[in-house]
């Protein structure tokens, strides 16, 4: 497959490891970008990942070496690398080289080229809807539109330090306005080798990044009086784990969001489904969002530490599920 760029760039798919040659510079990352899975979750790779990739073919072609030389990525016919190296090649396509994400997608299927392994959710059983490569890059697409994400400004060292659980599990999925973080515990401990880190915990980095308002979406745990002590606004919006929130709840959530001048820092028992719920069923069916956050988990992080993470998630599974379901766009009004 070639994409651009005079036509040096290609992506191939190949039983055996290649010898690079004076005309052709062959590549491989199937090994070093690797996906931390929870049961059958394979992918896609988080956004870290897709900046380092991108840092790297972007100098594989400016190389002064590799000048008069076809740049070939190749990966193996193992169905979940290969849709992962899709995916990144693929990305970069649209963010680079401008494509739109059917042209990039149609040059991966291009030629002999066989479909690709969709991802799913990292639940036990069948997974009920699948996200595509298609879909992944069309996340890509509308987070750059909106300014979700800026690979000109992106900090890789701050992602990947906060994305760990011991440095408070959290990532911004819209910045400025909307971080999902590990639910607080009564005490910040180890426990069974897990980090849990009590509400003062955060204070220091909710401060910095103006993070005003705190919203639990999972039953108490800790008690809500030490956020608002500290200056903060706190909300409780329980609805069960992976279920869908009714109205009343979403409508709340949404005027809450919209009423705050500063950030909003959404937790349940782990990270964000129920999150990813609220905002995929308060925005129409037709907007761009939609289709971003059918993909967000991948876009904006992914957190590979935690279960109950965006990154175990098929978020494909969410508004498809609220598009099934008929659940109508509900607003302030």
């Amino acid at each position: 497959v070639r994409s651009g760029n005079n036509e040096r760039l290609y992506f191939a798919t190949l039983r055996s490891k290649p010898k690079s040659t004076v005309n052709t510079h062959y590549f491989c990352t199937d090994d070093e970008f690797v996906y931390e899975n929870f049961y059958a979750d394979f992918g896609p790779l988080n956004l870290a990942m897709l900046y380092r990739y991108c840092c790297k073919l972007n100098k594989k072609l400016k190389s002064f070496t590799l000048t008069r030389k076809r740049i070939v990525h190749y990966t193996s016919f193992d169905q979940r690398k290969r849709s992962n190296a899709a995916v990144l090649i693929g990305a970069y396509a649209v963010i680079y080289l401008k494509k739109t994400p059917e042209e990039a997608y149609r040059a991966l299927i291009s030629g002999s080229n066989a479909s690709y392994l969709p991802f799913r959710d990292a639940s036990f059983g069948n997974c009920t809807y699948n996200l595509t490569v298609l879909d992944c890059l069309q996340g890509i697409r509308k987070a750059l539109q909106h300014g979700f994400f800026d690979f000109e400004t992106f900090d890789v060292d701050e992602y990947e330090h906060y994305e760990r659980v011991e440095n408070g599990d959290l990532n911004w999925i819209v910045p400025g306005k909307f971080l999902a973080f590990s639910g607080p515990h009564p005490k910040t401990k180890i426990e069974n080798g897990y980090p849990l880190h009590a509400p003062e915990a955060y204070f220091p980095y909710f401060r910095k990044q103006n993070v005003t308002t705190i919203i639990r979406l999972n039953k108490k745990i800790y008690d809500a009086k030490r956020f608002t002590d500290a200056g903060f606004d706190h909300y409780d919006l329980f609805f069960v784990d992976g279920s869908t929130p009714n109205d009343i709840i979403t409508r709340r959530f949404l005027h809450i969001c919209e009423s705050t001048e500063g950030a909003v820092a959404v937790h349940c028992k782990g990270k964000g489904l129920p999150f990813l719920k609220l905002t995929s069923l308060v925005l129409p069916v037709t907007s761009p969002h939609v289709f971003l956050l059918s993909s967000v988990f991948y876009v904006m992080s992914l957190f590979p530490s935690v279960y109950p993470a965006f990154s175990r998630r098929s978020y494909q599974c969410v508004w498809q599920e609220a598009i099934s379901s008929n659940i109508e766009h509900v607003s302030a009004d």
